[in-house]
């Protein structure tokens, strides 16, 4: 062969015209003229093509080389050579190799198709002389199953480095002999021990006797020898100690290799931490056992119920809760729930029904009972529980017994709306009935008529006073007993508080049945109470509200709130009292309109204190003995901007109830004290050596004001005025509230040089035992008795009866209201030592009372 030519050159001169060669079996190449056997070729298994060594043309390719490439017989591919089948780069180097060798075998390539398609192909390729020229046979076996089963491989492969590298630990292979040798160890053997693979590798005892903790160690051997004698797969966890000195847990999985004869030879396995699952598993072991604790020593029920009302599962303060002795005997006992625990089944119904729509309820409360009959409040707090199709499988909860909270609750709601002595409604409550009765009433389908009626005891002040709050409070539940027997089921009384009592009447069909309401219990009340052995008189007075629906009466329309309707109410119980008590009113317009007045009056009057329009009148009170002038009192007078002077009468029942007596009597102490100053230094000047005596009253308001003697005391410092020169005139009832602390007050204003005088003496509730107890100088005898003195023998005998006590105690008397000379003179002869009234003088202002101070001839002859 001649090797100076080059493989793939085109040294021909054969014209363009040249017809291209039949790659078929026709081809026009002859082969009887090469150097071949014809048969032989035909009949090659294998795709098989020659072709020109000049130019690489095909001189000859068998079916098999055209079903590699995907050669159409009818579409020959032009040119055809081998070079088309070649990437470009692959050619030349081929072409450089067969230059050299002239042969080049079994050759993994990739080629390509006609159609530009890649396929694999074993390629052999072997340069043969001609007579005429050299010729390249090629012998192309197709390798794509190979080469894709060589890629899956080669993926499995990586796949399993991959997958080996990334363990959580490592795999081995441990050879018997000698001694359980370990001859291969993956790379997570370094991270799971901290050891190097080198210093494992061969090395048996380091392994066995470092790394596996001494206390598993026996178990591990034990366990692993019994599986590779039964040729079993082992698998084992244990703990291992780094090399760093930390410990490890570890699934050690593997199994025995053995011989043709049945002997192992060795063993292989997977090592991989689960350190953290046993760390999972040890805290969900602490939590369950945690979780147990709490399930079994909870204070609160635990239960797991079928939805048909089977325990599944309970803890002992369920059983506790529900009166059994053990969980057994309350699942064994309690097997249909509805029925057996809850006092109204409905309840049941309505937990499941909120468990259907919610899966879960909170604070549901129920009434239960417990295994001896007893019933208690419950709370459940419960849950569905269903599996991953949604299928409900039971429900779980929690129950607290709240039987005490529920009391409690009770209790408090009995505090807020019920008065805890009588067991009657509060106000709270009775305005909230009384706004629902109001409510019902603008009904135009059921109009309904109501009445309120407001209660205040007579005389109750001065039987808890003299009696005690005891027999008070006594008296208040026997008064509560008696209004209720007076009513019927539908009406409400209450207690607002103090002896004030309220009832609401619904339904009534008019005014009449209010006031046969308020008749009953006038007529009831007067009956005397038994209280410990006291017989105890009381009565009311009573104040009638009439409410008709705003179709009937066009004054219904003024009532948009309960406290309206109250309101009225008190405002005619005002008027009752007013008219002698023990007797009803029915509200009218007139007497909201005088209470208005009223209420304009006590403005008027705060603003007549800020004015100054207030006065002291001065009425002389006379020694009966000489005639002389003793003393005055003083007598408050209002200067009315637009109705002149104003007499106490009109407005000091306001003052009292507004709280305006307590400035008020200071203003009256301090203006009276600079009088009297004034009035002394006068007679001093006069070189008269008498002493004015000056009264003035001290109402009940005032007489327990808690800062009273520091007012004093502040006013004589002020004004210079010793206390004996003022006479203070009390009522007999002070001393009915409270003997121990009036003493104490009376003896504390004694103490301050302060005389002190009884008003209206005879005229109260008088306990004649207290006049020794008490540091009193004078007795006033009231005006109901020296008007009459002198027509009315009892009148008379009881005004001497009065002087004579006096002098046995050592008080003086004064009488009052003396306007005839007879009067003067039977007082005269009862031995009484002073006296006011008109028959003397009327009061006077300070002006005219001065001339009478400085005068010094007697007022009148005796």
């Amino acid at each position: 062969m001649n090797r100076d030519r080059v493989i793939g050159s085109d040294l021909s001169t054969e014209t363009a015209s040249e017809e291209p060669l039949n790659l078929s079996s026709n081809s026009a190449f002859s082969l009887d003229s090469a150097p071949f056997c014809a048969q032989i070729l035909s009949l090659c298994p294998v795709p098989f093509a020659i072709a020109r060594v000049r130019d690489g043309r095909i001189l000859y390719a068998n079916e098999h080389f055209h079903d590699l490439f995907d050669i159409s017989s009818k579409h020959p591919p032009h040119p055809p050579s081998l070079e088309d089948f070649f990437e470009p780069m692959m050619w030349q180097l081929l072409c450089l190799s067969l230059n050299q060798t002239g042969f080049l075998g079994n050759c993994e390539l990739q080629l390509k198709t006609v159609k530009g398609k890649p396929v694999w192909s074993l390629v052999s390729l072997q340069v043969f002389p001609d007579s005429d020229e050299e010729l390249l046979i090629g012998v192309f076996q197709e390798i794509a199953a190979q080469k894709q089963t060589e890629q899956i491989l080669q993926e499995s492969q990586r796949a399993l480095f991959t997958l080996i590298r990334h363990l959580p630990g490592t795999i081995y292979h441990y050879r018997k002999e000698p001694d359980w040798i370990l001859e291969f160890a993956s790379e997570g053997c370094e991270t799971l021990t901290g050891y190097k693979r080198e210093t494992l590798l061969g090395n048996c005892s380091f392994l066995w006797q470092r790394v596996i903790h001494p206390a598993d160690f026996p178990n591990v051997r034990d366990t692993i020898n019994q599986k590779l004698e039964q040729q079993e797969t082992y698998r084992v966890e244990y703990r291992i100690r780094t090399k760093s000195g930390a410990e490890k847990w570890v699934l050690d999985k593997g199994q025995g290799i053995f011989d043709e004869a049945g002997q192992i030879v060795g063993r292989e396995g997977l090592m991989i931490d689960i350190t953290e699952r046993k760390q999972s598993e040890e805290a969900l072991r602490q939590a369950e056992i945690k979780y147990r604790s709490i399930f079994e020593n909870s204070v609160e029920g635990i239960f797991q119920t079928t939805p048909n009302g089977q325990f599944l599962s309970a803890n002992p303060a369920l059983a506790r809760i529900y009166g059994y002795d053990s969980v057994a005997n309350l699942m064994h006992s309690l097997t249909d729930i509805e029925h057996q625990l809850y006092v109204e089944p409905s309840q049941r119904a309505e937990f499941i029904r909120l468990m259907q729509e919610n899966d879960c309820v909170t604070e549901f409360e129920a009434q239960v009972y417990r295994q001896d009959g007893t019933a208690i409040w419950i709370a459940e707090n419960a849950r569905s529980v269903r599996d991953d199709d949604g299928t409900l499988i039971y429900y779980e909860g929690t129950v607290e017994d709240i039987t005490e909270r529920k009391q409690v609750k009770e209790q408090l709601r009995q505090r807020a709306f019920y008065d805890t002595l009588t067991g009657l409604p509060n106000r709270a409550l009775f305005l909230s009935r009384l706004s629902q009765a109001l409510g019902r009433s603008r009904d135009e389908t059921t109009p309904d008529r109501i009445a309120v009626l407001f209660l205040d005891l007579d005389r109750f002040k001065i039987v808890n006073d003299s009696l005690g709050h005891l027999i008070g409070d006594r008296l208040l539940v026997a008064i509560s007993r008696r209004i209720e027997h007076c009513l019927r089921d539908r009406d409400t009384v209450a207690r607002l508080g103090g002896d004030e009592f309220t009832i609401l009447l619904e339904g009534i069909a008019n005014i009449q049945a209010a006031i046969d309401v308020a008749e009953r219990i006038i007529g009831e009340l007067k009956a005397p109470f038994n209280l410990n052995g006291h017989q105890v008189f009381t009565g009311t007075s009573i104040g009638i509200v009439y409410y008709e629906p705003p179709s009937w009466d066009s004054r219904a329309s003024e009532y948009e709130r309960p406290e309206d309707l109250l309101r009225d109410a008190d405002t005619a119980l005002y008027r009752a009292k007013a008219l002698g008590k023990g007797r009803y009113e029915i509200f009218n317009t007139e007497m909201r309109r005088n209470a208005l007045r009223v209420l304009q009056l006590e403005t008027e009057l705060r603003q007549a204190l800020e004015r100054e329009e207030l006065e002291i009148h001065y009425q002389p009170i006379v020694s009966l003995k000489t005639g002389k002038l003793k003393g005055f009192e003083g007598l408050l007078r209002w200067r009315h901007q637009e109705k002149g002077l104003v007499y106490p009468n009109a407005f000091m029942e306001i003052a009292e109830e507004s709280g305006l007596i307590l400035p008020i009597g200071s203003w009256l102490l301090r203006k009276v004290c600079h009088q009297l100053c004034h009035w002394q230094q006068l007679l001093y000047r006069q070189e008269r050596d008498e002493r004015l005596m000056v009264h003035i009253n001290l109402s009940s308001k005032q007489f327990l004001q808690p800062d009273l003697l520091d007012r004093i005391d502040r006013i004589f410092a002020e004004t210079g005025v010793d206390g004996s020169s003022l006479r203070w005139e009390i009522a007999e009832s002070l001393w009915l509230q409270n003997a121990d602390s009036t003493k104490a007050r009376l003896t504390q204003l004694r103490e301050r040089q302060i005389q002190l005088c009884i008003e209206d003496f005879g005229m109260g509730y008088s306990r004649l035992n207290y006049l020794h107890q008490f540091p009193i100088h004078a007795l006033k005898i009231d005006r109901a008795f020296v008007s009459e003195i002198d027509r009315n023998s009892d009148k008379a005998e009881t005004a001497r009866i009065i002087v004579m006590l006096a002098h046995h105690l050592g008080m003086e008397t004064i009488a009052e209201g003396i306007e005839t000379k007879k009067q003067l003179e039977t007082l005269r002869e009862f031995g009484c030592e002073f006296a006011q009234g008109y028959f003397f003088s009327s009061a006077l202002d300070a002006v005219s009372a001065e001339d009478l101070v400085l005068r010094e001839e007697p007022i009148i002859e005796i």
